[in-house]
């Protein structure tokens, strides 16, 4: 029998050579962890055992007509800085309609989505962007931007399940007018989602709200996109 002192030596010999065997192996050299791309080794305050995360899915902006029946001018740019925690315009507003208040949210959100009514955003556009070629018609003119508040009401018969129908004077009389402009405010939902996205700190998600009402009732419902991979019109 081998003496204990030989025994233990030789025991650690041989792990110390299986170690040495086992690392030799891996021909892969040695990576530095700061410049490895984020899918490769995910985000570095992950935690197996999950955390709670807190935002919110269900945010308008002037493109919808919730926001802006109440004087709200702010922007998708705006929903995700407030979102962030920085100060966006608010309410008061002075004489000429500019937001002179300040607002901003004591904690930061970890997620947002605009969901702007996807049903409104080309007669939106129309009769809110100067450079339209509806902008000083009729309808936006003595109609739309008179009231806005009236103006919601006007788009009542655009969200109707049983029978929706555009307003003929101001989409045209296939619709698609309305169709094609409703196109630069939903790039642009998309572009301000995707430019305040910042990885493992801060989620924007692209939605829009789908807003159908069937006998007057309310049947909206959220539309969230788990990625930029989003139809060309909501």
């Amino acid at each position: 029998m081998l003496p204990r002192t030989l025994l233990l030596f030789l025991i650690f010999l041989i792990l110390t050579i299986t170690a040495c065997a086992e690392k030799s192996s891996d021909p892969s050299p040695s990576k530095d962890v700061s410049k490895l791309k984020l899918d490769e080794i995910g985000c570095q305050n992950k935690n197996i055992n999950r955390v709670a995360l807190f935002g919110d899915l269900h945010v308008h902006t002037r493109y919808s007509f919730d926001a802006a029946a109440n004087s709200t001018g702010a922007t998708p740019e705006d929903a995700h800085r407030y979102a962030k925690g920085q100060e966006i315009p608010f309410f008061p507003l002075d004489e000429d309609g500019v937001a002179i208040g300040r607002a901003k949210i004591d904690r930061p959100l970890d997620f947002l989505a605009v969901t702007d009514h996807g049903e409104f955003l080309g007669e939106w556009h129309l009769c809110t962007a100067p450079d339209s070629p509806m902008y000083e018609s009729d309808f936006c003119r003595d109609r739309f931007r008179a009231d806005v508040r009236a103006g919601l009401a006007l788009m009542g018969r655009v969200i109707s399940m049983e029978s929706p129908v555009r307003y003929k004077e101001l989409c045209s009389e296939d619709g698609l007018m309305c169709q094609q402009h409703a196109s630069i405010p939903w790039h642009g939902i998309q572009e301000a989602a995707n430019q305040s996205n910042i990885p493992c700190i801060f989620t924007s998600f692209i939605g829009y709200e789908y807003t159908g009402t069937p006998g007057n009732s309310n049947y909206h419902r959220n539309v969230i996109f788990r990625n930029a991979n989003v139809p060309d019109l909501p």
